[in-house]
């Protein structure tokens, strides 16, 4: 029989699908450890993330997705809620509506660091300085001396005219901007004094549950925001993230971590913990304690089967075929 008549055997509809058969079966009947050997799959994506890191060509064609990414984003006249669909944004609601407090210990650990407090000391500083210089207005300016009209002018304005007034109003002037430099200068004191309190009482307003009503609240009003945000508003805002720098940075920092011997340790580690109950059995049975069983195993013959047509179809199977052939020929 010669390699091309084996071919057309082995391409015939009962052949492929007994080939799948057996090849899936005996990838179900395999203990899922030796599927994924966690020493293996560690080496393999450490030298992968190596491999990405150190290609410009890579790295050229990720860019290359995400500018094409965001002039098709452009390109929608609709909301991130109309391209996701209904079922989506419904999913999201409901996952921020979930009754949940993050804890106080986990919060003041983010909240209570300096980037932070000086976000929460500009904005009380504002807070407080906007309120000395409503303080410091003269009083002319309040609503009930407005109501006097004229006559206040008047009397403000002959007082003015003769040197003892002009003296007084000097004066007064002089004593409302030493008192507002004072109030500066007691208001950033204070300000630093009240951080540490207002992050305290702000973790406990944020990990109170009697308030996770309110939170879940705020939390559908973010979600909806985001779903009812235009895709050309999500493409500027890629655009302003500046994507060439931020590949840099992610290919500085991976490149950095998987060149040294603990990246290697750490993915197997992972690996290991993923795998931890599941490593020494098949599957097979696996996906049946998982009611997968069926689905996947369809899934793979059709995929298999496929794949087995495609290579048993190509030259370079035949050209294998007839090698291996000419191998048993007696020289």
């Amino acid at each position: 029989m010669t390699p091309d008549e084996i071919r057309r055997r082995l391409l015939g509809e009962d052949a492929i699908a007994e080939l799948a058969v057996a090849l899936v079966d005996d990838t179900l009947a395999t203990p899922v450890g030796e599927l994924l050997p966690s020493a293996a799959v560690a080496n393999e994506i450490a030298e992968g993330l190596r491999a990405w890191v150190n290609s410009t060509g890579a790295q050229e064609l990720v860019l290359a997705w995400e500018g094409r990414a965001r002039k098709w984003l452009s390109s929608q006249a609709m909301t991130l809620g109309q391209l996701t669909g209904r079922a989506i944004e419904d999913a999201f609601l409901d996952l921020a509506a979930l009754p949940y407090v993050p804890s106080r210990e986990i919060l003041i650990f983010l909240l209570d660091r300096e980037p932070m407090r000086a976000l929460l000391r500009e904005l009380f500083l504002d807070a407080l300085l906007a309120f000395g210089r409503k303080i410091r207005a003269p009083v002319v300016a309040h609503p009930v001396a407005k109501g006097l009209g004229g006559l206040g002018s008047f009397v403000r304005d002959r007082a003015r005219s003769t040197a003892l007034g002009a003296f007084a109003t000097d004066v007064a002037d002089r004593l409302a901007d030493e008192v507002e430099r004072q109030f500066e200068k007691r208001a950033i004191e204070f300000a630093d004094l009240a951080l540490s309190g207002l992050v305290a009482r702000l973790a406990d307003l944020l990990s109170e549950p009697a308030r996770a009503e309110q939170q879940a609240s705020l939390r559908e009003a973010i979600v909806d925001g985001i779903f009812a945000l235009q895709t050309s508003e999500l493409a500027e805002e890629f655009d302003r993230s500046d994507p060439a720098r931020r590949a840099a940075i992610l290919r500085r920092g991976f490149g950095s971590w998987v060149a040294t011997d603990d990246a290697v340790a750490t993915i197997r580690t992972l690996v290991e913990g993923l795998l931890d109950g599941f490593a020494e059995r098949p599957l097979g049975v696996v996906l049946e304690e998982l009611e997968l069983l069926d689905a996947y195993r369809g899934l793979a013959l059709s995929a298999a089967g496929r794949r087995l047509r495609r290579l048993v179809e190509g030259e370079g199977f035949l050209d294998w075929l007839t090698r291996q052939l000419e191998k048993d020929v007696p020289a």
